[in-house]
């Protein structure tokens, strides 16, 4: 019987500061021209296509377009719902 082995790379995300932190890492290393975006991904272990949007983010806003998000539900409410609900 051969021997055959078998690796598995677990992928976590971290927490939502050690993201932040990659990121930011990412445009320093990128805007440092450093290495390219492939290398980056390499290194950093995130995917290319996260790497270029992440670029991106940071070409069109700056430091917001990395910053991290702020997750808010927003609700709509219509006048004719107040109405109804007054009656």
């Amino acid at each position: 019987m051969q021997n055959i082995k078998v690796i598995i790379k677990v992928k976590t995300r971290g927490t939502k500061k050690a993201q932040a932190r990659v990121r930011v890492l990412i445009v320093a290393f990128l805007k440092g021209k450093i290495g390219t975006q492939q290398k980056a991904s390499e290194l950093y272990g995130i995917t290319l296509n996260a790497v270029q949007k992440f670029w991106r983010a940071y070409k069109l806003e700056g430091s917001r377009g990395i910053a991290p998000k702020k997750n808010v539900v927003y609700v709509v409410v219509r006048k004719s719902m107040v109405n109804n609900h007054l009656k």
